[in-house]
């Protein structure tokens, strides 16, 4: 098959399989929030100052497509490293979910322009294409949709695949079915993945070997993503203020996910009763969520406060209470809260093997705990538990006593902290790596 045979195929059954898709989706994002703000972007129509900012520009923007927040925080990284490269090169940086694209919005302002992901519809496509007129178009891990690359062929425009990584899973299941896939992957210009493994599989799918490269995984690369100390200042003061001056070790639980914040928080007030002083934040991965989580903490006996109902004046702050703790309910911050911890505790890990990324406490000098996998970091995982770069618990019943061990032994926190970096420093500068091996699609310009 050829990709037009494989695109008419797909918008046969695209109607039908959006129908039985779209109860689900839309409970979902009511769920979320947010869902309101420049929906309609999602089917191609754009408003006047949506169309004032996206399109016209004199020169023909960057197109970078990722899908939730962790794709998100990637493209940035590579956007902020392109910038640099090409300082006059516009982007636009389009998402999926609601919560990503409020990211976006914090994040980018003076970056990159931000936008919805038009859905794979053939009209959609056209006009978001239409509107932006990109010169290369940036797929951040796995966006590869029929009628996008369709489009992309019939405009001429080059695909670029990046931070790309490949299961042996997923290899199988596209091996399966390699006359519906092999027309897809062989529009893509270039093939950037994160480790050799990746390479070997990308190029098993028929992808030639010349348009493979490997600059290491940009979700792991900090180079690309400054130190935010002036944000890391202000939150220090609150968290002070917070606490009434109280000085202790904080325990912090990031990109938490339902059920985990009232697991967590049981194993920290058992650490508690060694460490009096000892303070909980958790961070959820959802915001949205924070009302649930605050329900739940309270049910452990903890008295939590939202971030958001804390005034910037630290005279309206609510003095110091037994039980008191902080939940995190803004977007775009937990880079700067990680510097702040004395001991972090990954999310997605205790009643979840998929993980979230740890390499940002690793970074701020933190010793991570996790639970026992993270399927979605396979290969970092391995890497840090062979190097004792962090902590991994085969059950939580095992938390208490981790995380106190590490507040009473920092030599040992720091030994675990300094492995963890090695590691993760082999894949800095990935981002820059990335940006430079797209200068051919560059040249002539």
């Amino acid at each position: 098959m050829n990709l037009r045979s494989v695109s008419l195929l797909y918008n046969i059954l695209l109607p039908p399989g959006m129908l039985l898709t779209a109860p689900a989706y839309l409970a979902k994002m009511f769920r979320r929030g947010n869902y309101g703000q420049d929906f309609f972007q999602r089917f191609g129509l754009y408003s006047e100052s949506a169309r004032a900012k996206l399109g016209g520009g004199a020169t023909r923007p960057v197109w970078v497509q990722a899908v939730s927040v962790g794709e998100v925080l990637v493209a940035l990284k590579f956007i902020q490293a392109l910038r640099r490269d090409y300082p006059g090169q516009p982007v636009a940086l389009s998402c999926t979910t609601s919560t990503a694209h409020e990211l976006a919005l914090v994040r980018c302002q003076g970056l990159c322009e931000v936008l919805y992901h038009p859905l794979d519809l053939p009209w959609a496509v056209a006009s978001a294409f239409a509107l932006l007129q990109p010169k290369l178009l940036v797929l951040v891990e796995a966006e590869i949709w029929p009628n996008i690359l369709s489009q992309s062929r019939h405009d001429g425009i080059p695909v670029v695949l990046i931070n790309a990584r490949l299961s042996p899973r997923s290899e199988r299941r596209y091996q399966s079915f390699a006359a519906l896939t092999r027309p897809l992957f062989e529009e893509l210009a270039q093939v950037q993945v994160q480790t050799p493994d990746d390479a070997a599989r990308w190029s098993r799918l028929g992808i030639p070997p010349e348009r493979i490269s490997c600059p290491g995984s940009i979700k792991y690369d900090q180079t690309a993503q400054p130190v935010p100390d002036a944000m890391i200042a202000s939150f220090r003061d609150l968290l002070s203020a917070l606490r009434g001056g109280t000085q202790g070790p904080v325990v912090l639980a990031g990109s938490t996910h339902p059920g985990e914040e009232k697991l967590i928080a049981e194993a920290f007030l058992k650490v508690r009763e060694q460490i009096p002083d000892a303070f909980f934040v958790v961070v959820p991965r959802h915001f949205e969520r924070a009302e649930a989580v605050r329900r739940d903490l309270r049910g452990c006996g903890l008295d939590p406060v939202l971030k958001t109902e804390l005034a910037g004046d630290s005279a309206n702050l609510p003095p110091p209470a037994p039980g008191r703790c902080l939940i995190v309910n803004t977007t775009g911050e937990l880079w700067a809260w990680y510097h702040l911890a004395d001991v972090v505790l990954i999310g997605k890990t205790f009643l979840s093997d998929e993980g979230q990324n740890p390499i940002e406490p690793i970074l701020a000098g933190k010793p991570v705990i996790t639970g026992p996998e993270l399927k979605n970091f396979a290969s970092l995982a391995e890497r840090l538990t062979a190097a004792g770069g962090w902590l991994q618990v085969a059950q939580p019943s095992e938390l208490p006593e981790t995380i106190a061990g590490l507040l009473h032994d920092p030599g040992r926190a720091a030994t675990i902290v300094a492995a963890g970096r090695r590691v993760v420093e082999q894949d800095q500068g990935a981002a820059a790596r990335t940006v430079a091996a797209l200068a051919p699609l560059f040249a002539g310009e």
